[in-house]
């Protein structure tokens, strides 16, 4: 099978071309008036700024055009990544009517085909770096509880709130090694 691009006015690929060409402008733009804020000392903490100063072994940088083209790529890449909640629950095909309130159209959880009910972006979306931060926090406990000896600073401290009991200053403590 061969195939040939055809870029005539009306086709696909020449409304792509030419909305390529669009972006490409655009963000030639958007480069230059970074380097003019980066030469006026302003913020280089985004990817633009690194694209924008990183340079070859030889000390070349990037020319524009390439930094635009990395930067449509990155576009791309984000779009295709990228998943919200709302796009699933508002999805007809698995919600009938999303638009409508309806709280118990998620009685039956076993009713919705796997991964289609992520609330509050639990389930197999969490966050990966969720278990890591437990795993981190329970390595500090461990080695605070091992290692020192607790002493309360204020044992008689009143204790605030109904719902939330709080020590009211925090309940201090002095920490000494066994």
């Amino acid at each position: 099978m061969h195939s040939l691009i055809i870029n005539f006015p009306g086709t696909t690929f020449y409304k792509a071309t030419k909305a390529a060409d669009a972006l490409r402008m655009e963000l030639r733009i958007v480069i230059q008036e970074k380097k003019a804020a980066m030469a006026a000392g302003g913020p280089m903490h985004d990817i633009l700024s690194h694209m924008i100063m990183a340079s070859d072994p030889y000390g070349k940088h990037m020319p524009e055009a390439e930094v635009a083209d990395k930067i449509m790529v990155i576009i791309y890449i984000i779009l295709q990544v990228y998943w919200t909640v709302s796009t699933t629950n508002m999805n007809l095909e698995y919600f009938p009517n999303p638009e409508k309130f309806d709280p118990s159209r998620y009685d039956d959880l076993n009713a919705f085909p796997a991964f289609t009910f992520v609330p509050f972006g639990g389930g197999p979306r969490m966050c990966p770096g969720k278990e890591y931060a437990r795993l981190a926090i329970l390595t500090f406990v461990h080695t605070v509880v091992k290692r020192f000896k607790w002493e309360v600073l204020f044992p008689k401290e009143k204790i605030t709130g109904d719902m939330m009991p709080t020590p009211e200053k925090g309940l201090p403590v002095r920490l000494t090694r066994h």
